[in-house]
């Protein structure tokens, strides 16, 4: 399990690299991304990184529930409120600190759209995935209960809700907006993520894997570079369920691959470089969290230099305080936890 959890860790640290790289193109005045995206192949690629981190997060959190008695202890008080402080205390501290910027700057005003900014998830791009990080505590022992109780059952039951979903948006039922407030669209990540995690070694004696993986390539290749027009799924293509089957694939094979994977890291990769990457994959809300507030602040250099430059900053700038920041709240946590010991 703990190779498990350094092979997933080292994809979420491809995925969050995806991610600030994707948002630098984005917020830079100077490019239009998709141009970029489609001379280097990214447009494909980046497609894949938030899919990646919500099926890697039901995986994770698979192994965390295996540690319960039963799925009614993840609501236990201590358990569930150790899990929310992980996501609502950093997130709060990175807003704290965009607060300060503002009222430095006077940039804004202390006001409702203060709250309500903090509400949605605060400031620079990709704001809605604390909040729906957030809902994923709240839902996963429910699709978790399921799948275990009948694999099929439970995957025929949120994907059902998945097509409904994207029916009623396809209706007008709900906005498209609706998917920065609501996992639901969401959930067939962590469903995937379950599977994987429960049934990896039946299921690779099978062709399910390989027809999941080529339906939902063949969809976001047309999504990417061909003239695909569908309005069933009007919006957010790349992590509706369709889009996850593919990145479900990756990961599928990933970990089935994982000791192949480790001897080729191992005599590719130097042993500080591969554990820096780890360490990356394990901070990736952290650096998620940096990248919103880098991204947010008026920087006038961004837009004078070349666009492979400032992806290049960009980088740097988010992955490395995204680290620290992991590293300090780590800290916090552990003297947290030993002052209640002594206690």
């Amino acid at each position: 399990m703990e190779k498990r959890y350094r092979t997933t860790n080292i994809l979420k640290a491809v995925s969050i690299f995806f991610v600030v790289f994707q948002h630098s193109l984005q917020t830079n005045a100077n490019v239009h991304d998709q141009e970029i995206f489609r001379v280097f192949g990214f447009n494909f690629w980046i497609l894949q990184a938030v899919s990646v981190f919500v099926i890697v997060t039901g995986f994770h959190y698979s192994v965390s529930m295996k540690k319960q008695e039963n799925e009614l202890d993840w609501y236990r008080k201590d358990v569930f409120i150790k899990k929310f402080s992980r996501i609502i205390l950093p997130y709060s501290f990175m807003f704290l600190c965009f607060l300060v910027y503002m009222l430095i700057t006077k940039t804004g005003k202390l006001n409702l759209n203060v709250l309500f900014t903090y509400l949605k998830g605060g400031p620079g791009p990709g704001g809605y995935y604390t909040w729906i990080l957030i809902q994923f505590l709240i839902v996963f022992p429910v699709i978790y209960y399921l799948v275990k109780r009948s694999p099929l059952f439970g995957s025929i039951f949120v994907l059902s809700v998945n097509i409904l979903y994207e029916y009623a948006v396809f209706q007008g039922v709900i906005r498209s907006f609706f998917n920065r407030l609501c996992c639901i669209r969401l959930m067939t990540g962590l469903l995937l993520g379950i599977l994987i995690y429960h049934y990896a070694d039946e299921l690779k004696k099978t062709v399910i894997p390989a027809l999941i993986f080529t339906g939902g390539g063949i969809f976001l290749l047309y999504h990417s570079y061909g003239d695909y027009k569908t309005q069933f799924i009007s919006s957010w293509k790349p992590t509706s369920f369709m889009g996850m089957a593919f990145s479900a694939g990756i990961v599928f094979w990933v970990i089935n691959k994982e000791d192949k994977l480790e001897k080729l890291c191992r005599h590719r990769i130097p042993r500080r470089a591969l554990t820096a990457i780890e360490y990356i994959g394990k901070a990736t809300f952290h650096i998620f969290l940096a990248q919103q507030l880098w991204y947010c602040i008026n920087l006038s250099f961004r837009n004078r230099i070349r666009a492979r430059y400032v992806c290049i900053i960009d980088c740097i700038v988010c992955i490395l305080t995204g680290c620290i920041f992991c590293f300090i709240n780590l800290q916090v946590e552990k003297r947290i936890h030993n002052k209640r010991l002594k206690k």
